[in-house]
Order: C-alpha cells, then structure tokens, then sequence
C-alpha cells in the first residue's frame, strides 16, 4: 500500500513534466502554410493590385528545400509584392492575453549585389494586416528585409514596421537560406513583436494603433520597391497562432488529475 501511494505523486510530476514539454507544439494553430512544391499557387498568392508586372514571383527548384520554392525575380519598372488571398485561409483574429501569432518563412540570399553593383535592391518578407483590395495599403505591418535605400542598405538585413521604420538588424547578408520569424504580440503599443533572423532576437518593435483592432491574415513575399536583376527564393511559409500555454497546460493537467484520481479509488 505505501509503495502504491508513493507511486501516484510521481506518477503525476512525470506526466505533468511531459505534458509541459508538449504543450506548446500541440496548442499551435496553423493557419497558412506553403512550401511552393506545386509552383505558385494563384489560389493562394495574389500580386500587389494596379501592378502590370504579373510573373514576379515563379516557382523555381534552384534552391528549395523540397522540390519546388518561389523565386524572386528583377522589378522593373514596377514596383511589387506578392500577397496571400484575403478569405482564402484562417485568421487568427484580433489577439488576446496569452496569444501569439508567428510567420516564419526562409529566404535563400544568393548575396548579389551585395557592392551595390545594381541599384536598388530589395526583398523580404511581411506580415500585415488585411491590405485595401485597391490600394494594397494596410493599417498596420512588419517586415524582414533587404532594402538598399534603408538602414542596412546592401549589406545588411533589416526590420520594419509601420509605426516606426526601417531599422539595421545588425546581422550581415550571407549566402544561404536563413530563416525570418516575426513574432505578433496583442496589442499595448510597446515592444509587441519581435523579429527573428535564424533563431536569434534581431528586433523589438511597437505596433501601429491603427491596427489595435485587426487580424492580421496576409503574409506578403518582396516588398515595394524596384529591384531590377535581383533574385532571391522563399519557401516554407507558415503562419500559426499560439495560444496561452499555461492554459492549454491546465486543462491537460486537469485530465491527467481525473485519471489518476480515478485510478487511485480502484
């Protein structure tokens, strides 16, 4: 009997430690999620609207991880991006307490241009708030970039966001694929979100008041500039939303409670 109760408490520590271990992965929601093995989808993606330049982004198997990414062709002379349908996936919905929504997608650098032999020079990748059907503008974003007229300028990746600018991150442009994560808090208007090169804090920006309200469902691919001659690939894009670990964490525990409660009074 003694060994039979000593059991029990822990029992209950290990699969609370492994419950914790798994929260996080199991709570997360995706809501958007390409890797371009297919082409470009014009299911999925859309160009930036009153743009003639229609053929921007390609699919392309130069450099993926799979079969297939979207490769980033010379803009000129018009300026683009490339944009997720409005309506056409899950939205996470205007965040709350304990939520985070997070776009990761990977950008091969081939460092061309890196001298500033051709000018300008620009790519990255955005989260934004659902943008005017017209206009493409929105009320609020956030951006991982290279922009030769910014920051950075050639040689540096940077972050951007609407309320404040363009920002160096610090970290030199290599050649390779590196991961970009934008990491969206819920709105105070103070350090909430976070930019990420490679797994590595880069950046803490505010969000733009006029987005306090929004969802923020459109992940974009380039960003708004001419950029003649340069290529640059994208793949595995994904956007998820987190929510409160903790919680999540209390309902697995309340289960593992019941159950073991259950066991002890057979």
């Amino acid at each position: 009997m003694k060994m039979q109760l000593l059991f029990k408490p822990i029992c209950f520590f290990t699969c609370a430690a492994l419950l914790l271990s798994t929260a996080k992965p199991t709570l997360a929601t995706t809501l958007f999620t390409d890797n371009f093995d297919t082409g470009v989808s014009g299911g999925l993606w859309q160009v930036m609207p009153n743009n003639a330049n229609y053929n921007i982004l390609v699919g392309d198997n130069a450099h993926a991880f799979g079969t297939g990414s979207a490769k980033q062709v010379g803009a000129d002379p018009f300026i683009y991006y490339m944009r997720t349908i409005a309506g056409t996936h899950q939205s996470a919905g205007i965040l709350t307490a304990g939520q985070n929504e997070i776009l990761t997608t990977y950008m091969w650098d081939d460092l061309n241009d890196v001298n500033g032999s051709v000018s300008p020079l620009g790519a990255g990748v955005m989260l934004s708030s659902p943008g005017n059907v017209a206009t493409g503008a929105s009320d609020d974003f956030f951006q991982i970039n290279i922009n030769s007229s910014a920051a950075g300028g050639f040689g540096f990746y940077n972050w951007r966001t609407s309320a404040q600018g363009t920002f160096n991150s610090g970290v030199a442009r290599s050649q390779g694929w590196h991961e970009f994560q934008i990491v969206l808090d819920p709105y105070t208007g103070v350090n909430d979100v976070q930019f990420y090169i490679d797994n590595n804090l880069v950046g803490t920006g505010n969000r733009n008041a006029a987005g306090a309200g929004d969802s923020f469902d459109e992940v974009r691919l380039g960003i708004s500039i001419k950029s003649p001659g340069s290529s640059f690939w994208y793949d595995n894009v994904s956007l998820q939303a987190v929510p409160e670990p903790a919680s999540g964490l209390l309902l697995l525990l309340g289960g593992s409670l019941t159950f073991l409660y259950r066991r002890s009074r057979v």
